[in-house]
């Protein structure tokens, strides 16, 4: 198991995983607009659409590190060279979920429901979205790491399971082909507005 004490993230990751927070930690909130980051900047990450952490069971990266200790964790290396940590939160701990996931395969969509589906660009690549009235809770958390040569990077974390990163003309063809294939079979969730 890796040991939370060896894990290195700072102000930046603190601002990148307001996106998957509900309300950011007021110290973490300080600190923020200290280092000279915006209001509207802040606003703009928590409003972000996406998985997000419910409150009562994180609200920065350390009391998220500090659940992944409680619970049994699974870990990875992923096909970039990343750690990546999954871990299920016992539904006894947190009856209403840990937190909403906003990707799910294509197959959790009922055949009425696919009908739905439209193209939309994220992050430069055209993929499949829907939207939804309320977004899935899950019991799940990913945690992704890079290893250092002591400790490791924390670069993200997020409720429901790994996922495969956005294709990209970057990559090489074989890590192009296998998260093509990912998003293929894959549907961002987002909320219906009123």
């Amino acid at each position: 198991m890796i040991d939370i004490s060896f894990i290195k993230f700072n102000l930046q990751s603190e601002f990148h995983m307001l996106r998957h927070f509900e309300k950011v930690n007021t110290l973490i909130y300080e600190n923020l607009i200290r280092e000279g980051y915006t209001q509207k900047e802040i606003d703009e990450e928590l409003l972000m659409v996406g998985s997000k952490f419910n409150s009562t069971f994180a609200t920065d990266i350390s009391s998220l590190l500090k659940r992944f200790i409680q619970n049994p964790t699974k870990e990875t290396i992923g096909s970039n060279g990343n750690f990546v940590v999954e871990c299920q939160v016992s539904e006894s701990d947190f009856p209403d979920g840990i937190g909403t996931k906003a990707v799910i395969p294509i197959e959790e969509i009922s055949e009425e429901n696919r009908s739905s589906l439209y193209l939309k660009k994220n992050r430069d690549w055209e993929m499949l979205h829907l939207k939804v009235d309320v977004l899935p809770s899950t019991q799940f958390c990913t945690l992704i790491l890079k290893p250092l040569k002591s400790g490791y990077l924390f670069i993200s974390a997020f409720p429901g399971q790994a996922a495969l990163p956005i294709p990209s003309v970057k990559m090489d063809i074989v890590m192009f082909n296998s998260c093509k294939e990912f998003w293929d079979n894959h549907v961002f969730l987002e909320l219906k507005k009123d």
